[in-house]
C-alpha cells in the first residue's frame, strides 16, 4: 500500500491543556439527561490487508497504525496524537473523562488517536482492533451519536477495505463484537432504583434485551455514586438501525423505572430524601476532607436533589464538571501543577467549596 504524505503533525496533549478541557457532551442538556449523562456509540473495524492486532507483530502494528493515520490524516475538525509519546498521567485523564479505555491507557505502544476539539467524536487506532471509531452524545441519543460517525466508517470502508464476511458480517479481534461492530452505551445515573433496591429488576430487564449493566466504579461490592453503564451485549444478526432502536427503547424504560422509584420515595419517604439531600449538601459545602468514594456518593445525591427541583440552580453541565474535576488523576493533576503543598482529600474538598459558592 502506497502511503499517502502525512500533511498532519502529531499534537503532544500536556497536562495545562487537558485538566480543564471538559468534553462537550457533558456540558450540554439533552434527553433525559437528569438521568443519562451521555450516550457513546463505537464501532470496531478492521482493515483486510492487515493481521489482526492480536496475531500482529511490532512492525505490522507499526504499518496498521501509520497506514490508519495517513488515511485519515486530511480530515477536518480533528487532531492527531500518539499514544506513545502521551505523557502517561495525560491518559489517565482522558480515560477519567471517559474518552480512553482503560486498554489503552495502560497499553499505549502502537497506538493512537484523531479527536475533535470537544471529544465527542473520537477515532481510537491499534486498541484490540485496528479501529475503533467513536461518537459521543448528551443524554439519550444513540442514533445521533452513530451518525456523527457514519462518515468516518465510510470513509474506511472506502479507502482501504474492512474484514466483512457475507455470513457473519464485520469481523473483530474478538468474536463477540463480530456482527455490526456495534456496541451503544448510556452512562446513567439511578440512585432511585439503588434506594429501592430494584437494580436487579434492571438486570433482568436488560439481559432480556441482549444488554447488560454494571457499575461505572466499584469497591468492594459497592457501587459509588450509583452510575451505571448499559451496554448492548449482542452485535451479530441485527441491523445498526435495529441496535439502535432496541437500546433506544431499552434505556427508555430504565429511565420511565428510575422515575417511578424516584416518585414512590417522594410519596413514602419525603423527609428521609430531603434529608439526605440537604446533608450531602451540607458536608460538600462545608467539609475539609473529601475522599472519591464519598465524594461520588455526597454528589449523587445533589444530582437527586437538582432532579426533583429540591436545590435550585444545579445545572447539569455544572454537575457533570464537578464530576469530572474532582477524580484522582484531575486533584493530582491541579496539585502538581500548582505546586500546593496539600494532600488528595483536602484539595477535593477546596474544588467543591468554589463550586457550590464557597
Amino acid at each position: 500500500m502506497r502511503l499517502k504524505d502525512m500533511k498532519r503533525s502529531s499534537k503532544v496533549m500536556n497536562r495545562d491543556d487537558m485538566i480543564e478541557l471538559i468534553p462537550s457532551f457533558l456540558q450540554k442538556p439533552g434527553k433525559y439527561s437528569d438521568i443519562v449523562l451521555f450516550t457513546k456509540v463505537q464501532l470496531r473495524r478492521n482493515v483486510r490487508e492487515f493481521l489482526f492486532i492480536p496475531k500482529a507483530d511490532d512492525d505490522e502494528r507499526k504499518e496498521i497504525l501509520s497506514s490508519i493515520r495517513a488515511m485519515y490524516s486530511d480530515i477536518k475538525g480533528f487532531e492527531y496524537s500518539g499514544l506513545q509519546n502521551m505523557d502517561a498521567g495525560v491518559r489517565i485523564l482522558l480515560r477519567e473523562k471517559f474518552i480512553l479505555p482503560s486498554s489503552a491507557t495502560n497499553d499505549p505502544f502502537f497506538k493512537g488517536m484523531f479527536y475533535t476539539e470537544g471529544l465527542d467524536r473520537v477515532i481510537i487506532i491499534g486498541d484490540q482492533d485496528h479501529v475503533k471509531l467513536i461518537g459521543f452524545m448528551q443524554g439519550l441519543a444513540p442514533s445521533e451519536a452513530y451518525t456523527s460517525i457514519e462518515e468516518l466508517d465510510i470513509m474506511l470502508s472506502k479507502e482501504m477495505g474492512v474484514a466483512f464476511d457475507k455470513d457473519f458480517g464485520y469481523l473483530t479481534a474478538s468474536p463477540h463484537f463480530t456482527g455490526t461492530g456495534l456496541t451503544i452505551s448510556a452512562y446513567v445515573h439511578l440512585p432511585g432504583l439503588v434506594v429501592t433496591d430494584r437494580i436487579r429488576e434492571v438486570k433482568d430487564r436488560t439481559l432480556r434485551s441482549n444488554a447488560g449493566i454494571r457499575p461505572v466504579y466499584e469497591t468492594g461490592g459497592k457501587v459509588p455514586g450509583a452510575l451505571f453503564i448499559i451496554e448492548n451485549t449482542k452485535t451479530m444478526n441485527r441491523s445498526e438501525e435495529e441496535l439502535i432502536d432496541e437500546m433506544n427503547t431499552l434505556v427508555q424504560d430504565v429511565v420511565k423505572l428510575e422515575y417511578e422509584a424516584r416518585s414512590f420515595l417522594m410519596e413514602k419517604a419525603r423527609i428521609e430524601i430531603e434529608d439526605r439531600i440537604w446533608r450531602a449538601y451540607g458536608v460538600l459545602r462545608y467539609a475539609m476532607c473529601l475522599d472519591v468514594e464519598e465524594f461520588l456518593n455526597l454528589i449523587s445525591a445533589i444530582r437527586m436533589g437538582a432532579g426533583y427541583g429540591i436545590l435550585k440552580g444545579m445545572d447539569t453541565g455544572d454537575l457533570n464538571r464537578l464530576h469530572i474535576v474532582c477524580q484522582p488523576e484531575h486533584i493530582r493533576t491541579l496539585i502538581d501543577l500548582t505546586s500546593e503543598e496539600t494532600d488528595e482529600c483536602t484539595k477535593r474538598a477546596e474544588l467543591v467549596h468554589s463550586a457550590l459558592g464557597g
